[in-house]
């Protein structure tokens, strides 16, 4: 990977950084937050490097870096309630590696997986059905996702509008 690969992963794992730490804590332990815009953004912009960008923030959280949520990290964040959705930012973010996908499914193919990771996790976490779990996660965020995901398209679009006038 040469030095702009590595400058454009650092860049994109700090804005996932800066996201998760703007949060509106919920009651039942799951807090809203910008991860997944960030998520998309990171998404759309770096494409196949993506995955990079997010391992990296789960790495230096995992070391216990203040980079999860309300500024917080270690492992017991990884393996704790909301670990699924962390991890379903990593599996969501190969999803570019499917051949000629539209962008903006691609943006929902990755929600469909961060909730599945997320309810999953915290079903298992809190031993309850999926069902109560699906209740518990997906109608508080499904709409402000969705609109996370049409933000990041309209500013990725915006991004690469603006990079092709300065290079030409």
């Amino acid at each position: 990977m040469d030095y702009k690969n590595i400058s454009k992963v650092g860049v994109f794992t700090a804005l996932l950084v800066v996201a998760s730490w703007l949060v509106i804590p919920l009651p039942f332990g799951v807090p809203f937050s910008l991860q997944p815009l960030a998520v998309f953004i990171i998404v759309y912009m770096l494409k196949k490097n993506a995955w990079k960008s997010i391992l990296t923030y789960l790495l230096l959280g995992t070391l216990g870096l203040p980079v999860f949520a309300g500024f917080s990290g270690g492992i017991a964040k990884l393996i704790g309630p909301t670990g699924g959705f962390l991890f379903g930012f990593l599996l969501a973010s190969l999803l570019v590696f499917i051949p000629k996908i539209n962008d903006i499914l691609l943006g929902f193919l990755e929600i469909i997986i961060i909730y599945f990771m997320g309810i999953v996790w915290f079903k298992l976490y809190k031993d309850m059905s999926f069902f109560i779990a699906f209740k518990l996660l997906v109608p508080p965020f499904i709409l402000w996702d969705i609109i996370k995901l049409f933000i990041a398209y309209s500013i990725t679009k915006a991004v690469e509008k603006r990079l092709q006038i300065e290079n030409a």
